[in-house]
């Protein structure tokens, strides 16, 4: 009996588990904080939510998990309209072996991105983190993946997807059904929606164009992070 057959049947399952392997996401929508992020289904998740900031963390166990951070801040430090990424790693100067830094940089509309990728010893195991940062008018996002130095590469295609997939739909209005109950009539997001209404017809919106120049950036920086772990070359990306 040819063999054949069996193969045939085997690259088909192949085929079939990576097909279901590429398709194991979903998409996770906030409606609050303004932001969406492709995030992996069958990873462990967990949620907590405190006043005007939430965190989904996702874990595969053994050191190995993607936490989502989203924030709204007020006050003065609005107004500083800086991302304040070193606060990251505050207090663990004496556990960090090395370090890489992205500069900040304005990506789509009054969006700026920052990615931090930084090595630590946690009980005597090398983590390797990558720390992504974005803020859009008062909403902070971070994206922090981790996992042992020495297995981080083989989970380096599902951070690139979590992270290159982050985007404030409401940079463009998209949010616009959001209601700020601290914002009345009139207010902001008043004017912000009679301003989306407006340009709602053209064919290629506004949004779409500032969610790619978004993506475009965040993926160029990520090929180039993957660059330096995977030679273990440890820099200034300027």
């Amino acid at each position: 009996m040819s063999r054949y057959p069996f193969r045939y049947v085997l690259l088909v399952c192949c085929a079939c588990i990576l097909s279901a392997a590429e398709d194991n996401f979903i998409l996770h929508r906030d409606e609050v904080f303004l932001y969406s992020v492709s995030i992996p289904s069958d990873w462990k998740k967990s949620r907590m939510d405190v006043e005007n900031k939430h965190t989904i963390i996702l874990s595969t166990g053994n050191n190995i998990d993607i936490t989502v951070t989203a924030l709204r801040v007020e006050g003065g430090e609005r107004k500083k309209g800086k991302i304040r990424g070193e606060g990251d790693i505050n207090g663990m100067w004496p556990l960090l072996l090395k370090i890489i830094e992205t500069k900040e940089l304005a990506v789509g509309n009054n969006t700026l991105c920052k990615i931090l990728v930084y090595e630590y010893n946690q009980g005597g195991t090398r983590i390797l983190k990558r720390s992504m940062f974005l803020k859009f008018s008062n909403y902070l996002l971070s994206i922090e993946c981790r996992a042992p130095t020495r297995y981080f590469h083989r989970y380096t295609d599902v951070f690139n997807r979590v992270m290159a997939s982050a985007t404030f739909f409401g940079a463009a209005g998209a949010g616009e059904n959001i209601k700020n109950k601290n914002e009345g009539e009139g207010g902001p997001v008043m004017k912000a929606q009679e301003a989306i209404k407006e340009t709602r017809e053209n064919k290629e919106t506004k949004e779409n164009k500032e969610i790619k120049e978004t993506k475009d950036y965040i993926e160029s920086e990520l090929k180039t992070i993957e660059k330096l772990e995977q030679q273990r070359i440890i820099k200034r990306i300027e």
